[in-house]
């Protein structure tokens, strides 16, 4: 009853990122443009962790949804 193992599927994250930079002002300022994709595949919710002998689970992680961030940067 108590010898078998509970196994989750293998599960895998992916963030992806793209980047521009430009020169402004006769070259003397520089921009550099970013936008961040986080958890690009993931859908957020709760995800097991652990579970009693019996098989219901009794521990939780919360599972971050989708991000987008946008960054600018400046160089003078």
């Amino acid at each position: 009853m108590f010898n078998r193992g509970i196994f989750d599927p293998a599960r895998y994250q992916f963030d992806f990122w793209v980047s521009h930079t430009r020169r402004f002002y006769k070259d003397k300022i520089r921009a550099r443009f970013q936008l961040n994709l986080n958890n690009a595949f993931e859908g957020g919710g709760l995800r097991v962790t652990a579970v009693n002998p019996d098989g219901q689970p009794y521990n939780f992680r919360i599972i971050n949804p989708r991000s987008l961030l946008f960054t600018t940067t400046f160089d003078f």
